[in-house]
């Protein structure tokens, strides 16, 4: 399993979806949830959640205005891996029209950071 496409409605969604899977080797799209990651689970779903085996992962959640990230871990990539991830997010959302959504920080600062840096297009931050 490379890529698995499913419900793809928005050409838009597509061009997201191709961008990123170039970084991740696991990739998955239906309907408006995007998963991608370095490792598989054992039913052959990207991996998304833990800490074991150095885990790269993304999850995406992109309605009509709006590409919520969801989960986002690099454990497993090299030092500003993530970054470049979100950097693609949001030159895609810039691009489509699309805000940004923050729904999970436990980051200790880099969401801090990632705001700051583009303010124009985050529109929510929602601290666990």
């Amino acid at each position: 399993m490379k890529n698995i496409l499913s419900n793809t409605n928005y050409q838009a969604n597509k061009e997201l979806f191709n961008s990123l899977s170039e970084l991740y080797p696991y990739t998955i799209m239906e309907d408006n949830i995007m998963l991608f990651s370095n490792k598989l689970k054992e039913d052959g779903m990207p991996n998304i959640w833990g800490i074991e085996d150095h885990i790269s992962s993304l999850k995406l959640r992109i309605n009509e205005m709006n590409i919520e990230i969801v989960a986002i871990s690099n454990q497993g990539g090299p030092l500003g891996f993530a970054t470049k991830v979100v950097d693609i997010i949001h030159d895609f959302a810039v691009r489509n029209g699309y805000k940004i959504i923050i729904s999970n920080d436990e980051s200790g600062g880099y969401w801090d950071r990632i705001v700051a840096k583009y303010n124009d297009n985050v529109i929510s931050i929602n601290l666990t």
